[in-house]
């Protein structure tokens, strides 16, 4: 999370204004897009150009363009797969840019020129337009609602154990133990709840495809940059709200109450696991997606993201990188600009001290026999001997009299650890 959101603020998004826009899905489409990537693929280009063709259609009329192919927008699309409760809940994240690239012509440079805030009937309309272009998709390709279930169910042919979680957890159900298809255990205070509240819940808008674009980050505001791209990059699961209930269930704590009162959800340790198994992509799936101007192969992608100066901004530059191959048994190279280190210059990528640095607030130089003097490289030993383990083990090149390195230690014993900060049942 912190080493793309540091890579997307310095090297891709330049400082211009962006939305947050956000999709959700009705519960069987998100059974469908879980593992299959490429039908996901297609619902997220769907979206993203039906946001792309009204922001071009505004361009040109609020700006005056001779056409819309003159607007270039611009977008990052993240895939989640979970929701508040750890249940599978497939929906998309997306940082668009508030606006247009401006270019008339090829010899021009593009201008970023703002756009109005997209109005709730905008946005409504966008929402029936996604609905119907993806059940225009899904119609073509027999992946319809209505097909033949049996035919249509590849997941559940290829691996029956994971489509009985997946559904599980889109049902809100237990997969596996004693209480297998009975609803999961929630906690908190129940709730009255009016009519307004259930037919608000019970009729969304486009069948299901629930579009929003509310927050919205201006040019000069980097830090805000930041915090927006930390939401739609956070890890699936927040630790800290992990807790162990006293008669050994799972808990999990709701970061605030849902509207009937429940506060948290308890799992019995095998059917938590059965809830992990869906959240998992499947292999080889991109889940950051580029769009517009952001894209890899845009013809002016160039010209319109950031180029940090020499200097902090850039990363990666006293990275090493040992490509030689050993000489000879027993041959152990120098770390001082010797022969088997070589330098590389990767702007794109962060030193991992720095990003340890920053998540974690470590120091990964700092030794603690030596203070907070930086470690340094003293030799890259490829096929060891005692010798020269003891020559590089001397203690007089870290100043203490104690064996270092220190011996191994075994591996960690035991249970998963949780914080029992929490009363739970």
């Amino acid at each position: 999370m912190n080493e793309t959101t540091e890579f997307l603020v310095n090297h891709v998004i330049p400082d211009v204004p962006i939305r947050h826009w956000d999709l959700t899905l009705p519960p069987p489409l998100r059974y469908l897009l879980s593992y299959d990537s490429e039908l996901c693929t297609a619902v997220i280009n769907i979206m993203v150009h039906t946001i792309f063709g009204w922001q071009r259609r505004v361009a040109k009329r609020e700006l005056g363009l001779d056409n819309v192919g003159q607007a270039i927008p611009a977008a990052i699309t993240a895939i989640h797969r979970v929701g508040s409760a750890i249940n599978c809940n497939l929906h998309f994240h997306s940082v668009f840019l508030d606006g247009v690239f401006v270019q008339k012509t090829t010899d021009e440079p593009p201008i970023f020129r703002a756009l109005p805030a997209p109005s709730k009937g905008d946005i409504d309309s966008l929402a029936w337009q996604i609905c119907q272009k993806t059940t225009k998709m899904l119609q073509e390709l027999g992946r319809y609602f209505d097909a033949d279930a049996v035919e249509a169910d590849k997941l559940a042919q290829d691996h029956p154990l994971l489509a009985a979680c997946c559904t599980a957890s889109l049902q809100g159900s237990v997969a596996l133990g004693d209480r297998a298809g009975q609803r999961v255990l929630r906690m908190g205070d129940y709730v009255e709840r009016g009519e307004a509240a259930n037919d608000d819940q019970a009729h969304g808008p486009a069948h299901g495809f629930n579009l929003h674009a509310g927050w919205r980050v201006s040019a000069d505001d980097k830090k805000g940059r930041e915090r927006l791209l930390h939401y739609i990059l956070r890890p699936p699961i927040a630790t800290t709200r992990l807790t162990r209930g006293k008669n050994g269930n799972v808990v999990y704590w709701l970061k605030t109450p849902w509207v009937d009162g429940s506060k948290c959800f308890a799992f019995e340790p095998l059917d938590f696991i059965a809830k992990l198994l869906p959240l998992i992509p499947p292999p080889r799936a991109n889940l950051i997606k580029y769009h517009g101007a952001w894209g890899p192969h845009a013809a002016i992608r160039d010209q319109v993201v950031p180029r940090p100066a020499d200097g902090a901004d850039r990363r990666g530059q006293l990275s090493l990188q040992f490509r030689q191959k050993p000489k000879a048994a027993g041959n152990a190279s120098t770390g001082d600009g010797g022969a088997g280190i070589k330098r590389r210059d990767r702007p794109d990528r962060i030193l991992w001290r720095d990003l340890a640095s920053r998540t974690f607030e470590v120091d990964t130089l700092s030794c603690e026999k030596c203070g907070h003097t930086p470690m340094q490289v003293i030799s890259v030993i490829h096929t060891p001997s005692a010798a020269q383990l003891a020559a590089v083990s001397n203690p007089a090149l870290h100043g203490t009299s104690s064996l270092w390195p220190r011996p191994s230690r075994a591996p960690p014993t035991g249970q998963m650890q949780f914080a029992f900060t929490r009363k739970a049942a």
